[in-house]
């Protein structure tokens, strides 16, 4: 089987609850990518990794598989997992969330990376609101969404509008620009995702 698919198929078995068997293709998979010498898409394995065992309580191990990896770009959302797994844990520790919330923040913003910073800003916004902070919560993620000028039927961008609604500030999306003379390389960077 090859390396992508047994780690595609690691990756959805865990999704699916075959927890066990998933992380086993998929550290089977990224162990014989780097064997190879490749690093060519070992971060995303590694969040799907880092995903797996974060659905068993296991959230130390995907940010050590990511460290040992050596490969750095998606310690962000491995941190915003932590938190979201501290939250909803047998012993809910918000002050730890919030710190991994607010490490993820600090990569994000560090890496330039407006999709993991969105999705920070949108977990941390949760945790606030729960905690009667709305206007921080809304002052943290307001300018993250209207960042973004297009994409806002993805996933990401509706839950943060979603939260912004919630926090009593409906969040307009900006329009598009339809100057030609403004760079199609700018408008491609700023969708989510990228």
């Amino acid at each position: 089987m090859g390396l992508v698919i047994r780690t595609l198929r690691g990756a959805r078995l865990a999704q699916q609850g075959r927890v066990d068997e998933g992380i086993r293709d998929l550290k089977r998979g990224i162990e014989v990518h780097l064997t190879s010498g490749a690093r060519f898409a070992v971060p995303p394995f590694f969040e799907f990794l880092a995903e797996a065992y974060l659905s068993i309580g296991q959230t130390e191990q995907g940010l050590a598989l990511s460290h040992s990896g050596g490969e750095h770009w998606v310690d962000a959302e491995l941190y915003r997992l932590r938190g979201e797994f501290l939250l909803i844990g047998p012993l809910p520790d918000a002050a730890q969330a919030e710190s991994c919330f607010v490490r993820s923040l600090e990569i994000a913003r560090a890496q330039e990376s407006k999709s993991f910073e969105l999705r920070t800003a949108t977990s941390l916004g949760r945790l606030w609101q729960r905690q009667g902070k709305e206007r921080e919560a809304r002052e943290l993620l307001q300018p993250v969404y209207t960042w973004f000028t297009e994409g806002f039927d993805t996933h990401d961008l509706v839950a943060a509008r979603e939260l912004l609604d919630s926090l009593g500030h409906a969040a307009e999306p900006q329009p598009l620009a339809t100057s030609p003379s403004q760079s199609t390389g700018e408008e491609a960077r700023r969708q989510p995702g990228l």
